[in-house]
């Protein structure tokens, strides 16, 4: 009979032990888990909020390349126009100078 609750105690003993560490077990690998899923919740905002910053910088480098083709083009005609008035009031002058 003594032998018996000696066992039963043991076996206890073994359950509480078991339980015990199987919650911190439990505990543990919950805790790595959204650790885990933190990391990576930032890692990909991070991720996203890169592609964005270098989307930005792109459009803003491709409005820069666009203005400044624009502004060459109309320096170009201005150029254009003004050596043609120039060489109309060249003509002219030389017109008039032929019918003196």
């Amino acid at each position: 009979h003594r032998n018996e609750q000696q066992n039963k105690h043991r076996n206890e003993q073994q359950n509480k032990h078991r339980n015990e560490h199987g919650n911190e077990d439990i505990a543990q690998s919950q805790a790595t888990k959204q650790a885990s899923e933190q990391a990576t919740k930032r890692a990909s905002e991070q991720a996203t909020k890169r592609a964005s910053e270098q989307a930005t910088k792109q459009a803003s480098e491709q409005a820069t390349k666009r203005a400044s083709k624009r502004t060459s083009n109309k320096t170009r005609a201005s150029k254009r126009a003004t050596a043609s008035e120039r060489a109309t009031k060249q003509a002219s002058k030389r017109a008039e100078r032929a019918t003196k």
